[in-house]
């Protein structure tokens, strides 16, 4: 039998709030919103509902109502990337949730394995060809928290462009100011050298951007962020870390897991290295090697049905299907000038 096991967190003092660094980037992410069309909102797949621009409509104050404020008159799309290290079974509620939120589309990406990549294209190209809008040329924002996986999935967009996308010109340096991505239609990419950092004043939010590289780790208590995933991995019966650290058994007490795993570890002073095993620890975590958590409880929130997504997916469908009858329609049209000619 499993040992009794904490059902709560022990309360967290409130002066880890200062582990949060100072917003510095949004004056300059509103400068670059003068030729975007679509903002590509990069969240980390195991923080859900508080990553970056999770609403909260009561405090105009807020750094989630002032980026929203930024965006409302652009498309945007919600992707939560990393979500290989997020409990697969959640997904379906958290789609629905945020799509009734803020009505925008949600996708869940792998960007190093291309998971979710053919469906932000489809997306993106949908949304900028309905109704009476035609485009030739789309021009996206990548924005996000820092360490997403922002960068990465550029990468995955552009190679997805190279091998699917007829665009010979897409190779070129990440690095560069617009990123071709797609070719027909034209789809650029700028990635600004700005990080998103929300207004939390929870600290057991704060804990969840720490353990998941939201913020710097010289900052941060590597004890009490070992802890703290240790309890979400019992809580969610994730028992992987079992094994891993020659443990018997689920144990409550990061005392013994860490002490398990020091034992080859010892400290200048002679003792057994426990910053360093906690250490190790998160970076086990962070890397998936301990399962697949989703540090937001989303199980019991309450879903839509799925007629709602049903619908979405027929209205994109007929967008695409639409756009493709008119390409196929303007290449007859340039064989028979070219004939004629």
């Amino acid at each position: 039998p499993l040992p009794s096991l904490r059902q709560d967190f022990a309360p967290v003092s409130k002066s880890v709030m200062n582990w949060i660094p100072p917003q510095q980037g949004l004056r300059r992410l509103h400068e670059r919103f003068v030729n975007i069309g679509l903002v590509i909102e990069v969240r980390d797949a195991r923080i859900s509902f508080i990553s970056l621009a999770w609403i909260r409509k009561h405090d105009k104050n807020d750094l989630n109502t002032k980026f929203d404020e930024i965006v409302s008159e652009k498309e945007r799309i919600i992707v939560y990337n990393k979500a290989n290290l997020a409990d697969e079974n959640m997904e379906a509620n958290v789609r629905k949730v945020i799509k009734k939120e803020s009505g925008h589309p949600v996708i869940f990406t792998d960007s190093k394995r291309n998971k979710g990549i053919k469906t932000i294209f489809r997306k993106a190209i949908a949304q900028m060809y309905q109704g009476s809008l035609r485009r030739r040329l789309i021009r996206a924002l990548i924005v996000g928290m820092p360490h997403v996986g922002k960068h990465s999935l550029i990468a995955s967009m552009r190679n997805y462009g190279i091998n699917h996308g007829n665009a010979p010109n897409v190779r070129q340096k990440i690095s560069g100011s617009n990123i071709q991505v797609w070719h027909n239609p034209l789809i650029y990419i700028m990635h600004p050298p700005v990080n998103i950092i929300p207004t939390v004043t929870n600290p057991i939010d704060v804990l969840k951007f720490a353990v998941t590289s939201g913020m710097c780790d010289q900052v941060a208590d590597p004890l009490l962020l070992a802890d703290y995933i240790l309890w979400n991995l019992n809580r969610f019966s994730v028992f992987k870390y079992v094994h891993r650290c020659n443990l018997a058994s689920p144990t409550d007490s990061i005392s013994e897991v860490l002490e398990s795993l020091s034992s080859t570890k010892v400290s200048s002073t002679g003792n057994k290295d426990l910053q360093s095993a906690a250490r190790e620890f998160i970076k086990w975590f962070r890397e998936g090697l301990l399962g697949r958590v989703t540090l937001d409880d989303v199980s019991n929130t309450l879903a839509e049905n799925d007629d709602e997504s049903k619908n979405v997916k027929d209205v994109e469908g007929t967008v695409l299907r639409k756009m493709m009858w008119e390409r196929k329609k303007k290449f007859a049209k340039d064989k028979l000038r070219q004939s004629i000619l």
